[in-house]
């Protein structure tokens, strides 16, 4: 494997390109995005090579990595497959599936694509946030593995596990979409709706947030996050992110209601209850 293109050279797509660069020799990566400026950002960072369209990328590319906004891939997906030459792999890092496969399902050069979902990130974005050390060591997710042709998922599976020690896991994309709408983007919403009201409280009392902790820090992180990336995400996981959104909802209601009762019992209970996370928390806490 020796070119590469990129589209979307930002956190994941910088990232997984200094990886590259890391345990290959002599790649060249081309990247594809919708400003100059960051192709330009990107090639100074040394994350690419050159720019290009995503026609003539296309054509050149062994591999295709698509890392753009969920919306961005969704449309140019079935475009990126008619541009490709047989023996080409493309794959996308989107953090919804559902959409992406069904988008392609009939497609005649399904099979050189693999659907996968790399367990990696920050709240940090753009070409300046890319690291090398990101997806090392962290989950992989493929989708529909038995639609993509065997050398696709060869290649996937030694570029990914074999040289970037990335565990693989296996979900339909139905499952996987049901089961990030819990894992990853609850908790982006939360913390969306937890800095919008610090940041109203705010405009009435100037100096609340002087007296943040690293709790109020910590919970409010994710709000960073850009949303060219995650108002997409919520378009396109609309069903299961209500659903867990509405189950959230019913949580906050029923401990707003024992807090009104000044029910002691109740609520140590719950806190209790919310404290058996704590052995997950310890082993997705890196060491």
């Amino acid at each position: 494997m020796k070119k590469v293109a990129i589209v979307g050279t930002g956190l994941l797509g910088g990232s997984f390109a200094l990886a590259l660069r890391d345990f290959f020799s002599g790649i060249s990566i081309t990247a594809v995005n919708s400003t100059t400026q960051t192709t330009e950002r990107a090639i100074e960072l040394g994350i690419a090579d050159k720019g290009s369209n995503l026609k003539e990328a296309c054509r050149e590319a062994e591999l295709i990595v698509l890392a753009a906004p969920v919306t961005v891939i969704l449309q140019i997906l079935p475009e990126v497959l008619d541009y490709i030459t047989a023996s080409a792999v493309v794959v996308d890092f989107g953090s919804t599936k559902y959409a992406m496969c069904k988008r392609v399902a009939y497609h005649p050069k399904r099979g050189r694509y693999v659907a996968l979902h790399p367990m990696a990130g920050t709240e940090n974005s753009g070409p300046d946030a890319a690291f090398k050390e990101l997806l090392i060591g962290k989950k992989l997710i493929i989708c529909e593995q038995e639609k993509s042709d065997f050398d696709a998922l060869d290649t996937v599976r030694y570029l990914f596990g074999a040289r970037f020690s990335m565990d693989i896991y296996y979900i339909q994309p139905d499952k996987h979409d049901v089961y990030l709408a819990y894992a990853s983007h609850l908790s982006h919403l939360t913390s969306f709706a937890l800095a919008n009201t610090a940041l109203r409280k705010q405009y009435y009392e100037p100096d609340i947030l002087k007296f943040a902790a690293t709790g109020f820090r910590d919970t409010a992180r994710l709000a960073k996050s850009p949303a060219s990336m995650w108002a997409p995400i919520f378009e396109q996981n609309k069903e299961a992110i209500l659903e867990a959104l509405q189950e959230y909802i019913d949580e906050l209601n029923f401990i707003k209601e024992k807090i009104q009762n000044n029910d002691q019992r109740e609520i140590y209970h719950y806190i209790e209850k919310a404290n058996r996370i704590a052995p997950i928390i310890d082993r997705l806490t890196p060491k």
